[in-house]
């Protein structure tokens, strides 16, 4: 095989084009297309830099600066190369093109188009008002979009700032009092919904819901995503009791997809929508003291009891499952049967949310401040931070429920839907 051929430019006869997403936030990595042309344009399809190319960035905000700033000859083919880049420094919006330029021959270069960049998680702001209650949301990574559920049924996907669409509408009935009831899975949509004295998967089917699958009675709250199998801890009993549902992606459900240990006990809190340390928990009661192990979450094995350092949704972030105690304070532990450790709040606090999440290099949950009973979104990072007021005498019946997405976390709680994001959007 003969060697890749290296052109030698002259003057204009070589540029570079550079393609670059449209949206764009700080700190979070894109990929720029560089692509050599001739001055027809034509590909140049033998184009390899003998050293390398510099990759330079002209932003309005001066503090702005790209990563990396040079690439070598590796990873060329047809004259193209694809580079994985992030942009830091700034902050708010700003504008700005990137730069290509051959090291060795200054006149083979090229730039951007213009595109506009913007801070992830800097600017609390509200986003809009659901009919109801909010009682779940998730994001769906394929199409990029957000979803909530209120209380009366109706599913929103999030159009943009201030602008939740209700795209469909559950039969009449009403939430599961647990939590990780909406669940994104193979491109689709799934509720757990309460109709007729039992529980129900829906999935969404363009503008309505089509029933999926549906359980006994009322247990089967929680959601979860495993091995590209969407899970559900509901029980059936025709024919004998079979415990836990799996779908998988071609849309074929089966029962018996879980311990029958999963459905003993009156009281239960459901399973959590996350893996922690290997092992996925659930609650029999107040306090975590069971897990799933195993490739399809089939084993179950008990660790530390945990007593009243409430489930409800925990949240995991940073390798730690974070709770709130029967003090009100926050807490974490590192493994089934590790230490608990305390992170208290700010005196004349309490937490007012058992759901944290995590997102941003923090810890999120919503306290209350006991002298005027205002709920306040805090921030935990090796100290607490106050992030917004989202008002005076928030239902606290209500829980505030999380979606975090690659540049933006949301919080809905009663009615409102909160947004810490860029400033523009």
């Amino acid at each position: 095989m003969g060697q890749i051929k290296r052109i030698a430019a002259t003057g204009r006869s070589v540029i570079l084009e550079l393609t670059v997403p449209t949206v764009l936030y700080r700190g979070v990595a894109f990929n720029v297309v560089i692509q050599a042309k001739k001055a027809n344009g034509d590909l140049a399809t033998g184009y390899v830099p003998a050293t390398g190319v510099d990759i330079t960035i002209d932003s309005s905000d001066a503090s702005d600066v790209v990563a990396p700033t040079s690439t070598d000859t590796t990873g060329w083919a047809l004259g193209a190369k694809t580079v994985a880049c992030t942009v830091t420094g700034g902050s708010g919006g700003a504008d700005f093109t990137l730069s290509a330029t051959d090291q060795d021959r200054p006149a083979v270069t090229g730039d951007s188009a213009e595109r506009h960049i913007t801070t992830p998680f800097e600017t609390w702001s509200s986003d809009g008002t659901l009919t109801g209650n909010v009682v779940d949301l998730v994001y769906e990574s394929v199409a990029a979009e957000f979803y909530a559920l209120d209380s009366g049924g109706k599913l929103y996907r999030r159009d943009g700032a201030n602008d939740w669409t209700n795209v469909a509408t559950l039969p009449a009935g009403s939430a599961p009092a647990k939590r990780h009831v909406l669940a994104a899975f193979n491109g689709s949509i799934f509720a757990v919904w309460t109709v007729g004295g039992v529980r129900r998967v829906y999935r969404l089917d363009g503008a309505s819901f089509t029933l999926e699958l549906s359980s006994y009675n009322t247990n089967g709250d929680s959601l979860w995503v495993k091995n590209n199998k969407l899970y559900w801890d509901a029980i059936d009993t025709s024919p004998g009791t079979k415990y836990g549902a799996k779908r998988d992606a071609a849309g074929v459900w089966a029962w018996g997809a879980l311990p029958s240990q999963l459905g003993a006990g009156a009281a239960y809190y459901g399973v959590a929508d996350f893996e922690f340390a290997g092992v996925r928990p659930y609650s029999r009661g107040v306090g975590i003291t069971n897990y799933l192990e195993g490739a399809d979450n089939l084993t179950i094995t008990a660790g530390t009891d945990r007593g009243t350092n409430y489930f409800y949704q925990a949240g995991l972030y940073d390798a730690k499952l974070w709770m709130y105690n029967s003090a009100a304070d926050v807490c974490y532990y590192t493994g089934k049967d590790s230490t608990i450790t305390t992170v208290a709040v700010p005196a004349g606090y309490i937490v007012n949310s058992p759901t944290l999440t995590g997102a941003n290099g923090k810890i999120y949950t919503i306290l209350k401040r006991n002298a005027d009973n205002q709920r306040l979104a805090y921030s935990y990072d090796g100290s607490w931070h106050e992030e917004s007021d989202l008002g005076t005498n928030a239902n606290a019946t209500v829980l505030p429920m999380y979606m975090a997405g690659p540049a933006a976390l949301y919080v809905g709680y009663n009615t409102a839907i909160h947004r810490l994001g860029d400033a523009e959007t």
